[in-house]
């Protein structure tokens, strides 16, 4: 019988909705139980029972490159210490994604030397961590109090526009019933959503300005869908 083994180049790993650039190894994401000693004195043996489980820690080693939109998100974590959603993709013949909230534990720079410059990000699980092979249904609703999205709201449609005149701010209502709704405003995290409820105002748009939100939306064991919504104040 063939191998059904699967080289890793091609995975990629993204803070919210931005990849990582220069990714060269992740290190496995693998999961334990604390053991918890319940022996009493009349226990003929040591007993025990499964704890709650533990993802551990991440490692990341990258070619050190500091223009880089993903490396320049995970410093911006970092320093805001946030709670981010982090998706590991893997080759698309195996149609699996890992994804997982992390916080940065670690940054160093770079060891400098007559060689590549390199580092090492190390992400803190949070909370569980989902293997997906089947993609989340997606959002069913989606409204930004700025204006109407472009073209007409489709679940399967993952890109839009909203334009206005004169609004400073906006805020946007998504229902993804069942799903984790996460939103990032260029690039940066903004909050976690409620399915259905408006989110705090995204605001300091000033004239002939625009700003990028991204939606991110998964259910628990799937993989997740990113809906990107350019928005942009023309006057």
């Amino acid at each position: 019988m063939a191998s059904m083994a699967k080289a890793g180049n091609t995975t990629t790993l993204k803070i919210g909705a931005t990849t990582i650039g220069e990714v060269k190894k992740i290190s496995p994401l693998g999961s334990k139980r604390d053991e918890i000693d319940v022996t009493t004195l009349s226990s003929s043996a040591k007993e025990f029972i499964l704890g709650l489980k533990d993802y551990g820690s991440v490692t990341v080693t990258i070619n050190w490159y500091p223009g880089d939109a993903g490396q320049t998100a995970v410093r911006t974590a970092f320093t805001n210490q946030t709670t981010d959603l982090y998706t590991i993709t893997f080759p698309a013949s195996l149609g699996a994604t890992y994804t997982f909230y992390a916080l940065v534990m670690e940054l160093p720079g770079p060891e400098v030397g007559n060689e590549v410059l390199e580092s090492e990000i190390v992400l803190r699980v949070t909370g569980e961590a989902n293997l997906g092979t089947t993609a989340s249904g997606g959002i069913t609703a989606l409204a930004l109090s700025g204006g109407s999205p472009a073209p007409t709201f489709a679940t399967s449609t993952l890109n839009y526009y909203v334009t206005w005149t004169s609004t400073t701010s906006t805020t946007i209502t998504v229902t993804a019933a069942g799903h984790s709704i996460d939103l990032y405003v260029d690039g940066v995290y903004f909050q976690a959503l409620t399915s259905g409820v408006a989110s705090n105002a995204i605001s300091s748009y000033a004239a002939q300005s625009s700003k990028k939100l991204e939606v991110i939306v998964y259910e628990v064991g799937k993989t997740p869908k990113v809906y990107t919504i350019i928005t942009a104040r023309t006057t």
